[in-house]
């Protein structure tokens, strides 16, 4: 996991379904606590993702749902997924009209 600031570490976890291509859940046992803000309790234990695909007219539908999180690290996994989807995003529409 690498953070705006550049400064990285090590998230792990393991798969515990893949359903190809509608869904994916993993479970993440140890989860990047690197410079958290100050008020922000790090992340202790295990968290579990669900990542769902559906297909609409205009594309395909992806659902992520992280649940498990502790309330302050919470805000920061939304604010992180929430990048990453929008990158994924550019990247592939990018693909698709080049």
């Amino acid at each position: 996991m690498t953070a705006p600031n550049g400064s990285s570490c090590v998230m792990s976890g393991v798969y515990r379904s893949v359903d190809r291509p509608k869904r994916l859940v993993f479970e993440v046992h140890e989860h990047c606590n690197l410079n958290l803000p100050n008020s922000t309790e790090s992340q202790e234990n295990a968290s579990l993702v669900e990542v769902a695909f559906r297909g609409s007219e205009l594309g395909t539908i992806v659902t992520l749902t992280h649940t498990l999180l502790n309330t302050d690290y919470a805000k920061l996994a939304k604010v992180s997924w929430t990048q990453s989807i929008r990158q994924m995003e550019a990247v592939l529409t990018e693909s698709f009209t080049s």
